[in-house]
């Protein structure tokens, strides 16, 4: 067995220390709590019972990111990664308060803060989110290596067009646009941040190119479909703001959040449940010789199907958003609900059928 090591120790060699679990016992309730009394403000169009939730929230984030930088402080494998990931984080409380801020009526409803709320939530903290994880989980997912790649770079030039294109959203009205400063900065920052995403791309294939298998795994398929509709989901506001069209929010946030983030979410579940339970079933274990590869664990079917049913529900919530006039069920959006929540209820049984591989761990 490894033996333990303490506190000061840790910090004396400069090793990143582990979180303790009790943090699941108060972080994950006040944050699901949270949520919901969120949802349920909005559904009873009570704004004050938004702004408490909001407030939980806020506060319950800021605390475990504070236990988790102190975690993270000491780290002594500065990855590039590692070191840019704390980039998207910094905008999730601003994006939070900011929607406190509108919620209370601290600052007006109008469309430049509406529109600064939801570049900061949207683009500036899950879509950067997104392009930061995937420098590690793609080359790690795909067995890559020897690839050339520079996260850093377009972290930072993304960051810089994201600035430029905020300050375009508080361009005046009444002011012609290509004779507004802030409305050229907007547009050159747009362009920025596209550029930006165009160079994720090509580190992307890279990476891919570099992988050891050929076969590329049903879960890394379903991440990297779900990549690409998160930054066209970004991308489709960056247009608008920039040059002024009057886009359609409800539908870009559908596509973003249900089509790109959730899809996302379970791809990676796919891929990491499996190694979690081989590393708890099998690791250390007399049989681990003969325990089945990590791609082997995945349950190809309940994934493939749920994958598929899910997509099927959430293209026709896209349609019903964007044409809901050719749409002649009645309660379309609840047939949409039940088809997306069957797609979720078979993937998850993939995964419970993963977590019940080779049976009970062995003392």
């Amino acid at each position: 067995m490894t033996p333990s090591i303490s506190t000061k120790e840790c910090w004396k060699c400069h090793q990143a220390m582990s979180m303790s679990t009790k943090n699941v016992y108060w972080h994950l309730p006040i944050h699901t709590l949270s949520v919901l009394l969120m949802i349920y403000g909005f559904l009873a169009n009570t704004l004050n019972i938004v702004t408490v939730g909001g407030s939980c929230l806020l506060l319950d984030t800021l605390a475990y990111g504070a236990l988790l930088a102190a975690s993270l402080r000491h780290a002594r494998n500065r990855t590039p990664v590692f070191s840019q990931v704390g980039r998207p984080l910094l905008f999730l409380p601003i994006a939070m308060l900011a929607g406190i801020l509108l919620a209370t009526g601290m600052i007006g409803g109008s469309n430049q803060w509406l529109a600064t709320h939801a570049v900061i939530g949207l683009i500036g903290f899950w879509a950067l989110l997104v392009i930061v994880l995937s420098y590690k989980f793609f080359p790690m997912f795909a067995l890559s290596h020897g690839y050339q790649v520079s996260a850093q770079r377009v972290v930072r030039l993304y960051l810089a067009g994201l600035v430029l294109l905020i300050s375009g959203i508080w361009s005046p009205a009444h002011v012609a646009h290509f004779v507004s400063p802030l409305y050229l900065l907007g547009l050159f920052g747009g362009v920025t941040v596209t550029i930006a995403e165009l160079l994720f791309v090509r580190d992307a294939s890279h990476i891919l190119q570099a992988r050891k298998r050929k076969r590329i795994s049903p879960a890394l398929i379903g991440a990297l479909c779900s990549t690409v509709i998160v930054l066209i989901a970004t991308t489709t506001p960056i247009v608008s703001i920039s040059f002024r069209l009057s886009g359609a929010a409800v539908p870009i946030a559908y596509a973003l959040i249900i089509g790109g983030l959730i899809p996302l979410l379970l791809s990676y579940l796919h891929k990491i449940v499996p190694f979690l339970r081989f590393e708890y079933r099998f690791s250390h274990a007399s049989d681990r010789k003969t325990a089945p590869a990590l791609d082997d664990m995945v349950q190809r079917i309940p994934w493939t199907l749920g994958i598929s049913v899910y997509g099927v529900g959430s293209v026709l919530g896209l349609l019903w958003l964007c044409f809901d006039d050719i749409t002649m069920i009645r309660e379309w959006d609840l047939l949409v609900g039940l088809v997306q929540a069957l797609g979720v209820m078979i993937i998850s049984y993939g995964l419970l059928r993963i977590l019940r591989l080779g049976g009970t761990r062995p003392d």
